[in-house]
């Protein structure tokens, strides 16, 4: 499924260049909508970032354009933090020599020329396993753990989709497991020709048919960490992982070592240990 859901995004590339309380456990999760409704999504969010035009729903519907959506995702990174956090999302991170603009200019630039990975190596430093928090802006806190699987390359099982050479095209591909509950997988994919990436995150607590499991992804690198902002069509996030060193973190009340992970959304900020 995930291969054909590929290959439909890359014929049609072309034309988009036109002490806080922890929450109860959910038992439902976003509906994968399906490989026409999954590309469709995708190719809207290409086509708001082509326009400069990012609509939000999560955000008051504003419509903002790639500074903007930079500017306010940079700001919640380096100030502030949401009920039940201890430190910043960039002081958790800690990458050092990145201030608040160079991160900004870093992230307008991987929006106004966008690049995807050139191999399943792009995906490593997001691998293993990762165990933290996400905090709400309103107060709410969800235990996240998740086990990433290193990369791969996988061939497409779509007949017909072959490369420029008449080979089989080959994706890079990551999987994800949530243990729930409910568990849940997902899916991270790239292909060298195609300037984003793309994943599928279905989150628990609402079914909103692929509304906010669907990610489409822009990667940049301030060495040591590595970024993605990621846009759906209801949020947009900015993750971060570090991965020069490891250290030791407080995480849901444990001590984990780990590389220190960050996302910063419109609606709160996430902090986790990953253990590779």
């Amino acid at each position: 499924m995930k291969l054909f859901v590929i290959f439909l995004i890359l014929g049609l590339l072309v034309s988009c260049d036109d002490s806080t309380p922890t929450a109860p456990a959910k038992t439902v999760t976003d509906t994968y909508p399906g490989d026409t409704a999954f590309t469709g999504k995708v190719q809207q969010l290409l086509r708001s970032v082509a326009t400069d035009r990012i609509n939000l729903p999560w955000a008051g519907n504003r419509t903002l354009s790639r500074r903007q959506l930079c500017e306010a995702l940079v700001q919640r990174h380096f100030v502030g933090v949401s009920p039940g956090m201890g430190e910043t999302n960039s002081n958790f991170l800690n990458c050092p020599d990145v201030s608040q603009s160079v991160l900004l200019n870093a992230c307008v630039n991987a929006l106004d020329t966008p690049k995807g990975f050139d191999d399943a190596d792009g995906w490593s430093a997001w691998r293993g396993n990762h165990r933290g928090t996400w905090f709400n802006d309103d107060g709410q806190r969800f235990d996240d753990q998740a086990d990433w699987d290193p990369p791969r390359r996988e061939p497409t099982s779509v007949p017909g989709d072959v490369d420029n050479n008449g080979n089989t095209r080959e994706y890079d591909l990551q999987d994800v497991r949530w243990p729930g509950p409910p568990p849940r997988h997902g899916w991270n994919q790239s292909h060298p020709d195609v300037p984003y990436v793309w994943g599928w995150d279905p989150k628990s607590g609402r079914d909103e048919n692929g509304n906010i499991g669907t990610h489409l992804g822009f990667t940049f690198k301030l060495p040591p960490c590595e970024f993605i902002i990621w846009l759906t069509p209801k949020e947009a996030f900015l993750e971060g992982i570090n991965t020069a060193t490891e250290e030791a973190r407080a995480v849901n009340g444990r001590t984990v070592r780990g590389y220190p992970k960050t996302s910063t959304g419109f609606n709160g900020r996430g902090q986790w240990a990953v253990d590779q």
